[in-house]
């Protein structure tokens, strides 16, 4: 009997042990190991989110590299290629995001105003001034989550209204600090 207590002793109680310090290292190390990839993907996704909003608020710069745009926006005339015009450029800036709900351009020069809310476009007089105060040249403005509205344009058909978030940008005559309209983008935030 002292043999066999000798003997399991001998074997179960290094098993035993072994059995432990396995299980505690490898559970620290999955710890470790977890943690570290919740890290990269948090990093990953913010990176991603970063990257698209840049997307978007770089798509409202089209204004500055497309000269017949600018000209109309500086101008006081407007007919139907004008429109045609606005609305076909209007569809480039809403379709740089997938959740783009609707574009607004407001034209000083016109003093009239373009809204294009899921592929509808309408457009009205220049009412609506952004909450954005007093915002520096070229820069942007994002207002916090609203309720979507219309930017004071009567539409033919009116959406449903949905939760959004909004990239304000004054568009401004180049070289100089003259304000010829405003470009608003409504994002979803639900999908």
């Amino acid at each position: 009997q002292k043999t066999i207590a000798l003997f399991l002793a001998a074997t179960v109680v290094p098993i035993s042990c072994s059995i432990f310090i396995t299980y505690y290292c490898t559970k620290g190390s999955f710890k470790e190991n977890m943690v570290k990839e919740k890290i990269m993907l948090i990093k990953a996704v913010s990176k991603n989110i970063t990257d698209y909003m840049d997307g978007i608020v770089k798509s409202t710069l089209f204004v500055y590299s497309n000269v017949t745009l600018e000209n109309l926006l500086v101008g006081n005339s407007s007919n139907y290629q004008t429109d045609s015009y606005i609305f076909s450029l209007m569809k480039v800036v809403a379709s740089s995001g997938v959740d783009i709900y609707q574009v607004y351009l407001s034209v000083d020069g016109m003093q009239c105003a373009y809204l294009l809310c899921q592929n509808n476009l309408d457009r009205g007089t220049d009412g609506y001034t952004p909450p954005a105060g007093d915002i520096r040249p070229y820069s942007v403005y994002v207002e916090p989550t609203h309720p979507s509205h219309n930017y004071d344009i009567v539409q033919n058909t009116v959406p449903r209204k949905q939760l959004v978030f909004t990239i304000h940008r004054p568009l401004f005559r180049v070289p100089s600090d003259r304000q010829i309209g405003w470009i608003s983008i409504d994002m979803k935030i639900t999908t």
